[in-house]
């Protein structure tokens, strides 16, 4: 007998308890910034780029699994984001350095993108007649996350070290793990609708393409502090795939 039933119901929560699971992963790092800067005596300027590598490569997954999440199923992605959070929890509290952190902040924010790439389709395509009403009720798990991940955080004794803390991070992680492998997932409801791929992509178009690209390649050029600038790198790699685009699909 399954721990958990198959239902549309358990769907639905599954993705509410992994939206809050990237709300836990969001505000532990805000309350564990200044012990891990204590720990690893680094500067503010780079607090600030641990905070942005625990947003920014949301895009990322986003982008990528909304292009495939048809076509490989979305519970593929719902193990892909929770094979992330698994990870970068394990990256973090083995962490030796602000390089470390850095990457297993890069890492949680992978795994976010790719819970907000599926649960948004799921449950709208879950309650399709319905669907500003569920998906508002949906994303309230991300500040309700917040809540009561800073709750449990403040609750905890300021002496207990940082590494323990983090472990919060499985107690959402590991139930929206257990709802979601249970279930069914619906079938994306343009695929359902007899949409092509190629109408798709015609909605993002060469222009679209070239701002979403641009935005991530100059943020992993300067993560990569390549030879070229940041700047220079990312408009040559979107143009590239702007002019890709503009070849496929005929559509700014």
């Amino acid at each position: 007998m399954a721990l958990v039933p198959r239902s549309e119901k358990w769907l639905f929560w599954g993705c509410f308890i992994a939206l809050i699971t990237t709300a836990f992963g969001f505000i532990l790092r805000i309350f564990l910034m200044d012990g891990w800067a204590k720990e690893f005596n680094f500067s503010e300027t780079q607090k600030g780029e641990l905070m942005g590598v625990g947003l920014w490569p949301f895009a990322i997954s986003i982008v990528l699994f909304s292009l495939v999440i048809d076509r490989i199923g979305y519970k593929t992605a719902m193990w892909f984001g929770f094979a992330c959070h698994v990870t970068s929890l394990v990256m973090t509290v083995n962490a030796k350095s602000y390089e470390g952190l850095y990457w297993a902040n890069f890492v949680v924010a992978l795994g976010n993108g790719t819970v907000e790439a599926y649960i948004n389709p799921v449950v709208a395509t879950q309650f399709r007649n319905d669907k500003s009403r569920w998906l508002n009720i949906l994303h309230a798990g991300w500040p309700g996350g917040m809540v009561v991940a800073g709750l449990l955080a403040l609750s905890l004794p300021e002496s207990m070290a940082w590494q323990t803390k983090m472990w919060l991070l499985a107690l959402p992680a590991v139930a929206y793990a257990l709802v979601l492998a249970a279930q069914e997932f619906p079938v994306n409801e343009r695929v359902a609708a007899g949409g092509s791929y190629g109408d798709m992509l015609k909605e993002v178009g060469a222009l679209g393409a070239f701002i979403i690209v641009w935005l991530i390649a100059v943020e992993l050029s300067r993560s990569a502090a390549g030879s070229l600038s940041p700047i220079l790198h990312g408009t040559i790699v979107a143009g590239v795939a702007a002019a890709v685009m503009f070849a496929i699909t005929r559509s700014l």
